[in-house]
């Protein structure tokens, strides 16, 4: 797996040394490496201080980057004042507004990184992370283009009898419990699984089966419970990111965010007609457009911070395992050589 942009390498130099281990991975076996928890901390960015989140993230450590938003937007304020604005406002939106949403932005990164720690701190969830990391990776490397998903589309459409009946169940978990859920549930199905369309999730139920390598008879065996749901879901959602495309010209932030771009490039567009509704003074104009703003600049950034929070947050639903958590934070510091 190779960085998104030449910046990206000059600022992750493991890169480098992962993307030669992979390559040369392939072409002795012909597949990619299976990924160790060395490669997860490059692609993930784990922090060096870990303990504090063994059990999630501490408000501490969410609201620890507002101090810098309150001085950014103090010395604005201040700049606003000595400097009044000449050129008109893009936005209706008042000074407080735009730093209050970009605390909120910051404070929800700030619970996504606990949420990481605390998913990849238990070996089980690891596990399941390893496993759609390699999935993924295999995917990818796959020629011609998109074969591993046919390959996928042909082992489900070769089912017959008690499996075909049990790859219906299998499909029948995504939306299981969404038409008794309140109207909260319905609003947490949707979060989780918005980012990952149907096509991909049934694709990924059959990859999380079959494996790497779809070339085996599709066989469903497994328990259907809430842990192969979430587990699926993951997989889907890691699937239809683009945060491990290899070719990308984004830089690394622009990971699980590819959804940011739909209501910000609306917010751009709105600009000069909000602008001309408040030049013309009718409220009947200004209003609706000062509305539609809002809620754009709330969709970016819902955008921006909750695909990444879903990612792993859903993942820590997934029920630990205390037994093999010693061996596994011994691992942990045997990597960040920290003492955690």
């Amino acid at each position: 797996m190779a960085p998104p942009n030449k910046l990206d390498a000059w600022y992750q130099p493991e890169w480098s040394e992962e993307v030669r281990r992979h390559e040369a991975y392939r072409r002795t076996h012909g597949a990619v490496a299976e990924p160790t928890i060395g490669d997860l901390r490059v692609h993930s960015q784990l922090p060096t201080t870990v303990d504090q989140f063994l059990s999630g993230p501490s408000w501490g450590y969410i609201l620890s980057k507002l101090p810098m938003v309150y001085l950014a937007y103090t010395v604005h304020s201040a700049l606003r004042e000595a400097y009044p604005r000449r050129l008109p406002a893009f936005t209706s939106l008042k000074l407080l507004e735009l730093y209050a949403w970009a605390a909120v932005a910051l404070a929800a990164n700030g619970a996504t990184d606990g949420r990481l720690v605390q998913a990849f701190l238990d070996p089980k969830r690891l596990k399941i992370e390893r496993r759609c990391d390699l999935i993924k990776r295999n995917m990818m490397a796959e020629q011609p283009k998109n074969s591993y998903e046919r390959a996928l589309d042909a082992a489900v459409n070769s089912l017959e009898g008690e499996q075909a009946q049990r790859w219906v169940q299998l499909l029948g978990l995504r939306t299981a419990g969404y038409d008794q859920s309140d109207l909260a549930g319905k609003l947490r199905w949707w979060n989780n699984h918005i980012w990952s369309d149907e096509l991909t999730w049934n694709r990924a139920a059959a990859a999380w089966i079959l494996g790497p390598k779809p070339d085996a008879k599709l066989e469903v065996s497994t328990k259907l419970d809430k842990e192969l749901e979430v587990s699926i879901t993951h997989l889907a959602n890691c699937m239809r990111s683009s945060a491990y495309i290899t070719d990308s010209d984004f830089p690394a932030w622009y990971h699980f965010r590819e959804y940011i771009y739909i209501p910000l490039s609306a917010l751009v567009a709105s600009i000069p007609f909000a602008m001309l509704a408040r030049r013309s003074g009718r409220r009947a104009l200004y209003w609706p457009m000062n509305g539609l703003q809002r809620v754009l600049v709330g969709g970016t950034v819902y955008c921006g911070v909750m695909q990444r929070y879903q990612y792993y947050s859903y993942l820590t639903t997934v029920q630990g395992e205390e037994r093999d958590r010693h061996k596994h934070m011994q691992e942990l510091r045997n990597i960040y050589k920290s003492p955690f």
